[in-house]
């Protein structure tokens, strides 16, 4: 196998940035999924009038730019908004993360994608990695966060749970204690995919 493309998901809260970056220092290539989101709400994103138009109530102020927090209020209070946003985002995330895989010079790609199993893209992985941590962790974190029970509820709602993921992950990564132990387990899953990239075992 020449190259590994990792999916790397997780419940709202359970941390899969942090080992995101972990495998990242570790040399993998990473992409975020929500970062290309939050550039398809630019007015220079192509999709950009689209969204505007679709989600009018969102706007800031100005007319201009997005109110995140109202956008978000907006699609995880409701199911229809959510799949109508995602159907106008989704196109333009997954093409620009196609670009970014072809540009990559690394061997193993570690995409974070929140809708991994939701949106289908998991069949354009190799792998599939759940990071998972107990529900008074994610809480304690998303509230130190400045996130409220409510938005937290609102956001876990709107998306698969964490045991639907861990039965369609093929590794499971528990991130609920200390940062050394999770960069432990995410080396040793690392070690494990090279030497099966080496084998050539997909």
């Amino acid at each position: 196998m020449d190259r590994l493309i990792i999916g790397l998901t997780g419940t709202f809260g359970a941390g899969k940035s942090t080992v995101g970056e972990i495998f990242e220092q570790l040399g993998a290539a990473r992409f975020d999924t929500d970062q290309i989101a939050h550039r398809a709400l630019h007015p220079t994103s192509p999709v950009y009038a689209e969204i505007k138009a679709r989600f009018p109530q969102a706007l800031d102020a100005q007319g201009e730019g997005f109110d995140r927090k109202k956008l978000a209020e907006t699609v995880f209070n409701d199911p229809d908004e959510r799949a109508a946003l995602e159907a106008l985002i989704h196109p333009y995330v997954f093409e620009e993360l196609d670009h970014k895989i072809q540009r990559t010079t690394k061997d193993i790609i570690v995409i974070e994608v929140p809708l991994l199993f939701e949106s289908g893209y998991d069949r354009q992985c190799h792998k599939s990695v759940v990071v998972s941590a107990s529900p008074e962790v994610v809480l304690k974190r998303l509230l130190k966060k400045g996130f409220s029970r409510e938005e937290i509820k609102q956001r876990q709602r709107s998306q698969m749970s964490a045991s639907e993921k861990s039965k369609k992950a093929n590794v499971i990564i528990y991130n609920d204690g200390e940062i050394q132990k999770t960069h432990q387990e995410v080396k040793k899953i690392w070690d494990q995919f090279r030497f099966e990239m080496q084998k050539g075992v997909k």
